[in-house]
């Protein structure tokens, strides 16, 4: 602990992460430097005061069993990282202006 109380004033360490991603709002809005805390202590938003017995890291959405569970994570990352929606796509309606004439159709 004496060593993360010297480090913090340079560098953002674990514990001042895991608050980052707290459930609770102004904590979520909080210690959002990636490395150095420099930009924390400037604007305001550096938060150290949240005993770590205190901490609960995740998204307020995603609390259940069902939420958290291997299939329903490994979809939600599909989800994201398909280059289409998995859900189908409304047709594209061509304007008047994008019609082929009648004689080339």
């Amino acid at each position: 602990m004496w060593l993360e109380r010297r480090l913090l004033w340079i560098i953002v360490t674990p514990r001042m992460h895991g608050i980052h991603h707290s459930i609770h709002r102004k904590e979520t809005d909080s210690n959002r430097s990636s490395g150095l805390t420099l930009l924390d202590w400037a604007h305001g938003t550096l938060t150290l005061d949240v005993p770590q017995e205190a901490l609960t890291i995740g998204v307020p959405a995603y609390r259940s069993d069902r939420d958290l569970g291997l299939p329903t994570q490994l979809l939600f990352v599909i989800a994201v990282h398909s280059p289409t929606p998995l859900m189908a796509l409304p047709r594209r309606t061509q304007t008047a202006a994008h019609r082929k004439p009648a004689r080339d159709r």
